[in-house]
């Protein structure tokens, strides 16, 4: 189960850089100004759906992490 979890949130906290990284692509529109709210706001939001995105599968990249670690571990138990 630890395993899993530590799986899943390697996988959620690069889904947030990508999330991130894909955001600071979009040029500012000028429309609005820029703030700190607004900052806050949309860094919360990438957590958020980071961590839904992991939680529901994401990438894939969780569970075969999960695999490379079991597999370590199971390496590591029979030494």
């Amino acid at each position: 189960p630890e395993l899993e979890k530590v799986s899943q949130e390697f996988e959620c906290m690069l889904l947030g850089f990508m999330l991130k990284e894909m955001r600071a692509t979009i040029p500012e529109s000028g429309l609005f100004p820029a703030s700190m709210t607004e900052d806050i706001f949309t860094d919360m939001l990438d957590q958020q759906l980071s961590a839904k995105m992991a939680q529901n599968g994401g990438l894939g990249l969780s569970r075969i992490v999960f695999q490379q670690l079991d597999r370590n571990e199971s390496v590591r138990s029979e030494e």
